[in-house]
């Protein structure tokens, strides 16, 4: 039986290869004889070679060689034959089809020749109908394109049969996939993207539609996005869904056609350039008028970074998914996509319907300032202010560091961007959902979930605290309740819905299979699991992290969950207000006592909250409660052997801790150059022995409560230390240290600096009265000391008050901009205090950065030397040390 099968297998074969082999030869290989004769020219060559048979006219052909020419047909026999075409009965008969006079074109003969006579319009159709059929290779290549998955245009099945096209006449079918699938491959991603287009861009609100329409380039842009054809697209998608099997490629031009057209209108702009900057026009003056009525600007938000997201895909994978049709649908010349869109420009308009005057020029973009703006600087800043602004923006985070510090002693908040194990600390105190163990100390997601949890807890204590008013730049009260309630109940989503259940399970899954299969980071399904991931972070929580649609994959959103970094920016500005009136009222309080009035803080009224004073209230104890009630509540002995009680737990210092902790996150995920955008991930899980394959699940814990009680009590004994022996040696009008301890502290940074291979600088105050007015009186030392006060980090800047009118303050971790900015910062302050506003005083400064391997030496006689020059001048200015030259410079 298997010799009969295996038999007729062979037979078969070598029958359709003969068929293959003999046709070819007919259509490719065998050659037309061509007319090339005048009628009875050869008659004299037969006459003189005789009758010969057929056979031996083609060996004497073959003989001889050259081409072989035959008469052309007599002049009347041709008319003849196009007479007999036209029946009277007015129809024209052809081989191949009918067509009734009326429709019929008649083509105007030349009596001359007998031939028709062709008009330029007729020669154009012939050459394009010529060009639209195109070459064997170039059909094969573009089916084999189409069927590729990235555009599933045809079957591979199709393009495999277009390699026998030369013999049969294959159908041009589509995929059927292409159709059924086309609502969640680009129709979807097209309708997200033109919604939130068309929510920036509202007819019904005439004042947001005034301010668009003011710029004409970005207003057409957006108008194209705006009135794309949805509708008559997903109306053409219902019809070709009712026989997807049966389908041809020319059956989808109009689908085409609706999806392309605004393609076509914005042909010659960058997407990324112009069409990303008209979103942004739309989304600022949307912004402007939001901020001017005082409403909800998460919405907003998040609607442009939507739109953002879903350009990207639109401009780029669905516009070249459809670059396959719209090439078999306008020429069937194989090309790549890059050469197709510029090569066959023309062609394509014209298939579309657009015209040169329809396509949007591209214009010079000027960068305007917006309302939203009101940040930045009317003209541009100089390189040095730029430096310095950066650096203005770690100081959230240096505060946000010294506070977890101060909760939390001895889990490594120091080395943060060393990215340290944060889960064996956390996990004795917390409740984490399963899953974070595999969450490696690298990823950023492993400090987020760290902060948000936090965060969390403080966030629990909230609800008892009766938020008001706010004023906004115009000094127009805003109220916040309903925003930081609504603020409130999202908070836990993050970590419940979108950690827990998205990231978490889909990381576990992955997990389980590398058990059993130690190569599957290397299948399909893996790479689209991580692909997957990345999206969840960037989607979610790290608005700047790297991303790329490598594959086709399911896009996670959550409607009713906003992006954390749009939320802690949306936040963060409204808690900073509530803590600087909240601090307006603490310095208060404390210059009213220094006036020898007795002042308590529930007398004094806060606009923004109804009870700040109040007792910190948490209804289910926490693991952060617990602690905040250990840090605020203490017992005192003074010196005479009395013991007070200092208790802070208001929720006042609740909302100052929260919104120090805020700011700090706020900045680790919306600042490009924190340090959780700086060090890539090696690892998507937690490994044994760090080599991605073999996950670890077991975690060793730490003995967390004895490790604060440890660094507690190392840090109370050192303090006491340091109250015993500096007590006396500082100086009484502001409590700043004194000068003979600078040298001891300087030699300590100094040995610091050098081991960390990090920087320090110092600024050196010399305050003087140009009138020589002679000796300063004591309130203009005590209102630069309180200016300096509230400029400088607590715990890691250190001021001295030294002889000769001077003070002096060592900046840790600070470089010579950052030192500048502080300079110029507490300057310009001071001026406006009523000690220094009447001109009797005035504050110069210098500014010195240590050098790596400087000896003590050099850099004592450095601040000597600018000591001696700012005394010498007696001028308003700021001097410094440049780090290139040495030499001392004077900024304008």
């Amino acid at each position: 039986m298997n010799d009969r099968k295996s038999a007729v297998v062979q037979i078969t074969s070598a029958v359709m290869l003969r068929i293959i082999i003999s046709g070819f030869f007919n259509r490719v290989m065998k050659k037309k004889i061509k007319k090339k004769y005048a009628p009875g020219e050869l008659d004299k060559t037969r006459r003189n070679i005789g009758k010969i048979s057929i056979e031996e006219a083609k060996r004497i052909a073959k003989k001889l060689g050259g081409e072989i020419g035959v008469e052309q047909d007599p002049e009347d026999v041709t008319n003849k034959y196009k007479e007999m075409q036209y029946k009277s009965y007015g129809r024209i008969i052809t081989k191949k089809k009918r067509t009734t006079q009326k429709n019929r074109t008649t083509t105007p003969i030349d009596k001359k020749n007998g031939k028709q006579i062709v008009t330029k319009k007729e020669k154009i159709k012939k050459k394009d109908k010529k060009t639209n059929q195109g070459s064997f290779i170039d059909r094969v290549r573009l089916d084999f394109l189409c069927s590729k998955p990235e555009y599933q245009l045809k079957p591979l099945s199709g393009a495999i049969a277009s390699l026998f096209s030369f013999i049969l006449a294959i159908p041009d079918k589509v995929n059927p996939n292409f159709i059924m699938t086309s609502r969640t491959r680009f129709y979807t991603t097209l309708y997200n993207f033109v919604t939130a287009i068309r929510s920036f861009y509202l007819k019904s609100n005439k004042e947001i539609y005034a301010a668009i329409s003011e710029h004409s380039f970005f207003s057409r842009i957006l108008l194209t996005i705006k009135n794309w054809d949805l509708s008559g697209i997903n109306l053409e998608l219902n019809i070709l869904r009712r026989q997807p099997n049966r389908l041809k490629v020319r059956k989808l031009g109009k689908l085409c056609k609706l999806v392309f057209y605004p393609f076509g209108i914005l042909y010659d702009l960058e997407y990324d350039l112009h069409i990303k900057e008209a979103i942004t026009w739309a989304y600022n003056i949307n912004r402007s008028y939001l901020e001017k009525k005082g409403g909800m600007l998460l919405k907003t938000k998040e609607l442009y970074e939507d739109a953002l997201n879903q350009m990207d895909i639109v401009f780029n994978s669905i516009k070249k998914m459809f670059y396959p049709l719209l090439l078999k649908l306008v020429s069937n010349k194989y090309y790549l996509y890059d050469e197709f869109i510029k090569k066959e420009r023309n062609t394509i308009l014209a298939f579309l319907g657009i015209s040169e005057k329809d396509v949007i020029q591209p214009e010079k973009i000027e960068k305007k300032i917006t309302i939203s703006d009101k940040t930045r600087k009317e003209t541009a800043p100089d390189k040095e202010e730029e430096t310095l602004s950066e650096k203005e923006n770690r100081k959230p985070y240096l505060e946000g560091i010294k506070l977890l510090e101060y909760l939390y002693p001895g889990a490594g908040w120091s080395t943060l961007h060393q990215f340290p194990d944060l889960y064996p600390y956390f996990q004795p105190l917390f409740r984490f959902p399963p899953g974070f163990e595999l969450i490696p100390k690298e990823d950023p997601l492993h400090q987020i979930m760290i902060f948000c949890t936090i965060i969390g807890y403080l966030f629990y204590g909230f609800r008892h605290i009766e938020f008001q008013s706010i004023r906004n730049e115009r000094l127009e009260l805003l109220s916040v309740k309903s925003k930081l309630d609504s603020f409130l109940s999202i908070w836990p989503a993050y970590i419940n819905d979108i950690i827990s259940k998205i990231y978490l399970s889909r990381l576990q899954d992955y997990c389980r299979n590398m058990e059993k299969d130690s190569s599957f980071h290397k299948t399909e399904v893996a790479a689209k699991v991580e692909m997957e991931l990345d999206h969840v972070k960037k989607m979610f929580f790290l608005p700047y992290q790297p991303f790329q649609f490598k594959r086709k994959i399911t896009l996670i959103t959550k409607k009713n969950i906003p992006k954390l970094y749009f939320l802690t920016a949306e936040i963060d500005p409204i808690l900073e207000k509530i803590t600087e009136e909240i601090n307006a009222k603490f310095k208060e309080k404390r210059s009213r006592e220094m006036k020898g009035e007795t002042v308590k803080l529930s007398q004094l009224y806060c606009e923004s909250v109804k009870n700040p004073w109040s007792k910190i209230k948490f209804d289910v104890e926490n693991p952060l409660s617990k602690r905040l009630n250990k840090l605020l509540y203490k017992q005192v002995k003074d010196s005479s052997g009395h013991i007070r009680v200092v208790d802070r737990r208001s929720n006042a210092n609740l909302i100052i801790y929260t919104s120090t902790l805020l700011a700090m996150l706020d900045y680790l995920i919306n600042i490009k150059s924190s340090h959780l955008y700086q060090t890539p991930q090696t690892c998507l899980f937690r490994s044994l022995k760090d080599d991605g394959v073999t996950p670890q699940y077991s975690v060793p814990l730490l003995d967390t409560e004895n490790i604060i009680n440890r660094e507690v009590n190392r840090e109370d004994g050192e303090k006491e230390t340091l109250k015993k022996e500096n007590g006396k040696q500082a100086d009484s009008g502001t409590w700043f240290k004194k000068q003979k301890m600078l040298d001891e502290e300087l030699v300590r940074e100094i040995h610091s600096a050098d081991q960390a291979n990090s920087v320090f600088s110092i600024i050196l105050f010399h305050l003087f009265s140009p009138s020589g007015a002679g000796q300063i009186q004591t309130p203009v030392f005590s209102a630069l000391a309180g200016v300096i006060k509230n400029i400088i980090r607590h715990l890691l800047d250190t001021p001295f008050r030294l002889e000769d009118d001077d003070f002096l303050i060592i900046l840790k971790d600070m470089d010579i901009h950052s030192a500048i900015g502080a300079a110029r910062k507490i300057t310009s302050l001071v001026k406006n205090t009523s000690e220094f506003n009447t001109g009797n005083y005035h504050l110069s400064a210098g500014v010195i950065q240590y050098q790596r391997n400087w000896k003590f030496d050099k850099f004592r006689k450095l601040i000597t030397k600018v000591k001696l020059i700012l005394h010498k001048q007696k001028l308003s200015r700021i001097v410094f040390v440049d780090r290139d030259t040495g030499n001392l410079k004077a900024l304008k």
